[in-house]
């Protein structure tokens, strides 16, 4: 379940999960979604560099969010989801 709360904090919006998109991101805790996109050769340094900011304004938060988007952590963080819930079904099987 943690890793889709990680991704819905990303993709779900404040009135469904009660709380600002990146929220975790937001209190400085890196999710599986951000060490995917950390992990981008092109744009993860950047997002690095947002992280590393003493002082984020919301256009670094917006550009934040949008590279963990654009580098397509949030599909992979879904696959990662779906091969432990694949691996929980063969187990019980």
């Amino acid at each position: 379940f943690q890793i889709t709360d990680d991704i819905l904090d990303f993709i779900g919006s404040e009135d469904v999960m009660g709380k600002p998109v990146g929220s975790d991101l937001r209190q400085g805790i890196i999710t599986i979604p951000v060490i995917y996109a950390l992990q981008d050769r092109l744009r993860g340094p950047r997002l690095q560099d947002i992280i590393n900011k003493d002082i984020k304004t919301e256009n670094d938060w917006d550009e934040a969010f949008s590279i963990i988007e654009d580098t397509g952590a949030l599909n992979a963080s879904q696959q990662l989801c779906d091969r432990y819930l694949q691996k929980a079904k063969d187990k019980l099987h």
